[in-house]
């Protein structure tokens, strides 16, 4: 059995979103740095100074999170909770967070759920190790998939039942885009942009005064990298597609946005789907939750939760929220933009 791995080795193929801002000729005061954390590339760029300190909390601040949730740092909270055979405490962060993970596993009818690691780590898709799991594997790992299984107790404590283990990968991005946010807040910057890998964040406007434009990546031509723009200041912008990674097996592509109810990659009508919203840890779990739910649940929740998206189907039609009809510019011609209540 032949398989390929596709992997995404360059800025513009491995996020979602490529940052359009468009800048004239004139000198613009600003520091940046690109970092590699949280297992991908992560570009910061500050404008109105030239004090790279603030690039030095940036960091110090997501390797602070990332040794709290990574699954993959065996002093991690996540690694040691995943370890546990009894109640744990953890930090507060953790805390938080994993309730947060609970509350959008609510609204999404556990569409969105980090006890979907079983499966995440039985396809093992992105790695060396991706390989079609047998039915009965799957099986045996959706035991253990269910957000209820996680108990959480006082004083920062978590129990993990029947063998439920975490995967916060789903949503850790969106609450360090947040703090990194409240970071540059206190620190009195109007004017950057924030990218963890897909989970963009503008902060103000472009240094031109206007809204930034922010492209999102067309899910199917990669050789036409942009499928639209959206122009958009202080919001965050977050795509959940099928093309970011995948496995191909004699000419079936497996993707990695799993269904936690059957454990196999989601198959509905849609390529992507990206949340706009005012905060990242929205749109990083809603962007999944939202996937699953499919077309018609996924605009009548983001009603419900007063968040915008952008939906883009296997049929070359684009469907967006009212917020987001006159912010929106389709590069495709093939595709048919609409505005969905």
């Amino acid at each position: 059995m032949k398989k390929k791995i596709f992997y995404v080795l360059s800025i513009i193929i491995l996020i979602a979103f490529i940052v359009m801002s468009m800048i004239n000729n004139q000198p613009v005061k600003q520091v940046s740095k690109t970092y590699f954390y949280l297992g991908t590339v992560i570009d910061i760029t500050v404008y109105d100074t030239d004090d790279d300190q603030i690039l030095k909390d940036v960091s110090d601040l997501i390797l602070k999170y990332e040794n709290m949730f990574s699954r993959n740092i065996l002093s991690s909270d996540i690694s040691k909770l995943n370890q546990s055979t009894g109640p744990m405490t953890i930090s507060e962060e953790t805390y938080k967070l994993i309730k947060e993970a609970i509350t959008y596993s609510e609204l999404t009818k556990g569409y969105f759920d980090i006890t979907i690691n079983p499966i995440v780590e039985l396809w093992a898709i992105g790695t060396e190790e991706a390989k079609l799991p047998k039915d009965e594997e799957i099986t045996q790992a959706l035991k253990a998939v269910d957000y209820r299984n996680i108990v959480l107790l006082e004083y920062n404590q978590v129990e993990l039942l029947n063998g439920a283990t975490i995967d916060l990968g789903g949503i850790a991005k969106g609450f360090i885009a947040d703090e990194i946010v409240f970071l540059f807040e206190k620190n009195h910057i109007e004017k950057a942009l924030i990218n963890l890998g897909g989970n963009v964040f503008a902060i103000g406007s472009s240094i031109e005064d206007t809204p930034w434009n922010i492209g999102i990546r067309h899910p199917v031509n990669n050789h036409s990298n942009v499928l639209l723009k959206v122009m958009l200041d202080n919001k965050s912008v977050v795509t959940s597609g099928i093309y970011e990674r995948f496995l191909e097996l004699e000419g079936v592509v497996y993707h990695h946005i799993f269904d936690p109810y059957t454990g196999y990659p989601m198959d509905n009508e849609l390529l992507s789907l990206t949340v706009v919203s005012d905060g990242s840890i929205d749109g990083d779990a809603l962007s999944t939750g939202l996937f699953n739910l499919g077309l018609e649940t996924a605009f009548k929740k983001a009603s419900e939760l007063s968040v915008d998206i952008i939906v883009v189907t296997k049929d070359n039609k684009i469907y967006i929220t009212p917020y987001l009809s006159d912010k929106i510019t389709v590069f495709d011609e093939n595709y048919l933009l609409i505005t969905k209540e």
